[in-house]
């Protein structure tokens, strides 16, 4: 354990500015020295490891590193830690089709970020695209929780708007419910010019239309998102 405590050491200074591309190997020689290093630099490095596999579709490896580093946080006497860990943790779960337990980690996530008062940081988990299960309410539920941080008016209700008409379309099949969402968050889009967001919310409502029936609205969304996309291609159809 010593042993790999100095190796990490001595790769760490090395390395320099350029930890991150290694932080996979120091995570391990950190994880191996743990009961003499502590567990300050293993979080550390378990954390940039995951991330960066994340990043490159490692899903399987990313998950082994949050695991890990959540499982050397605990017991810390701050919750803020844990926050991007379990948010890194449900992203990983959520692309290996992991749901329930990606939720789970999502609203563990969003709880550390809620109490810490890091709006920031609540939004983004409540903004990740895990895809809502019909009957099911967790993603509505976060979403609610994340609009009741942010002014209602503001260009990041915009966003949540979009996930959260969206949400409930499809978990609930409140289709009234997600119009009101769509209109409110069309509304921010286009007062703040923001065609990305005007184009995902189109594509989010013409969803829920076709899953509840309403074909022809379904269609006439789709028709205006594919013209806005093109007047923001210069008229290109193929761009």
């Amino acid at each position: 354990m010593r042993l790999h405590g100095r190796i990490a050491l001595v790769l760490e200074e090395l390395y320099g500015a350029d930890v991150e591309a290694h932080a996979a190997e120091l995570a391990h020689h950190f994880a191996e020295a743990q009961s003499v290093a502590g567990t300050e630099k293993l979080v550390r490095y378990s954390a940039l490891a995951g991330e960066r596999a994340l990043s490159t579709y490692g899903y399987e490896e990313a998950q082994a590193h949050f695991e890990r580093a959540l499982a050397a946080n605990e017991g810390q006497e701050t919750d803020a830690g844990a926050a991007p860990l379990l948010f890194g943790l449900g992203r990983t779960q959520g692309a290996l089709f992991q749901r329930r337990k990606a939720m789970d980690s999502l609203s563990k996530a969003f709880d550390h970020y809620a109490d810490a008062g890091d709006i920031h940081g609540a939004v983004s988990v409540a903004e990740y695209p895990i895809n809502p299960g019909i009957g099911r309410v967790r993603v509505s539920q976060l979403i609610s929780r994340a609009l009741a941080l942010v002014p209602p008016d503001s260009h990041q209700a915009g966003n949540l708007l979009s996930r959260y008409g969206l949400s409930l379309g499809t978990e609930l099949g409140d289709h009234r419910g997600a119009e009101t969402a769509f209109d409110k968050a069309l509304t921010i889009a286009r007062r703040e010019g923001d065609v990305a967001l005007e184009l995902k919310v189109l594509a989010n409502s013409a969803t829920v239309d076709f899953l509840h029936l309403h074909w022809q609205d379904c269609v006439e969304k789709g028709l205006r998102a594919v013209a806005l996309s093109q007047r923001g291609n210069g008229g290109d159809p193929q761009v």
